[in-house]
């Protein structure tokens, strides 16, 4: 997570509590063919996010990266979600940017909790590969050819 001026309760709120539950939850749903070598980043950013050089070279071991920033924006949203690299493989998202509004984020407020998880849950989603931009690239798995997109939007 970019480490802009927020402090430790945001922080901790946000990586520990909503970002964690949301990696605990897609982790149990979904099953994934694990990469088999080390995942290197093609560039220094993501979207909005500045990409470590680890990532770069000599990568690091990992399915998924996700790059949390944060903002205090006054514009109406809670969080946006996007994968920003796909495996040469697969094209199965690799990378993604997570992108929190402080301003909407309130976590000393129990009822605003299940909204917010929930937000973050679905932006996991669009960079997970469930996004429109993005269903060029599903395959069929019984037949292992595109599924094409005007198969899956009508």
């Amino acid at each position: 997570m970019d480490k802009q001026n927020i402090d430790y309760t945001y922080t901790n709120y946000i990586k520990n509590s909503i970002v964690q539950a949301a990696i605990n939850y897609w982790s149990a749903a979904l099953y994934i063919l694990r990469l088999t070598k080390p995942l290197v980043l093609p560039a220094d950013t993501c979207i909005k996010a500045n990409i470590p050089t680890t990532y770069q070279y000599p990568g690091v071991e990992a399915d998924l990266v996700i790059f949390v920033t944060t903002e205090h924006s006054t514009e109406d949203f809670i969080s946006w979600g996007t994968a920003c690299f796909l495996s040469e493989e697969n094209n199965r998202p690799v990378a993604g940017q997570l992108h929190i509004n402080l301003n909407a984020i309130k976590p000393h407020d129990s009822t605003l909790h299940e909204i917010q998880f929930s937000n973050i849950l679905h932006q996991f989603a669009h960079i997970l590969g469930f996004s429109e931009t993005l269903f060029q690239f599903y395959i069929n798995p019984i037949t292992n050819q595109p599924i094409g997109y005007s198969n899956i939007v009508r």
